[in-house]
């Protein structure tokens, strides 16, 4: 008796755990912000490289409305590139913006 209630569970959580694993997917341009999808930390990196190309420049704010991420890991991430010599840090504590190396040095 206990495996026929059983059965019916085990396919309701497997339709649970399709649905969790299709939210996982990378937002596309057209999703919001405050979408609440996962992004990984190596796709934040990019992200954040590839605005500031087209911006020309950024402040960590910009980039927790973009990322739907707190400011304390924003700022983990732009510190973890700046010190990798991808991005240069220009202005004091509330000015400061965020640039990439190539475009500093041109």
């Amino acid at each position: 008796m206990r495996k026929t209630e059983g059965q019916p569970l085990q396919a309701e959580w497997q339709r649970d755990r399709e649905v969790r694993a299709d939210d996982k997917a990378v937002m596309d341009d057209n999703d919001k912000a405050d979408d609440k999808r996962t992004i990984k930390t190596d796709d934040k990196r990019t992200i954040i490289i590839e605005y500031i190309h087209r911006k020309g420049e950024a402040k960590t704010e910009d980039l927790v409305k973009l990322l739907g991420s707190s400011t304390t890991r924003i700022k983990v991430l732009l510190y973890q590139l700046v010190d990798e010599g991808i991005l240069v840090s220009c202005g004091g504590n509330r000015n400061r913006t965020y640039k990439l190396k190539e475009q500093e040095l041109s």
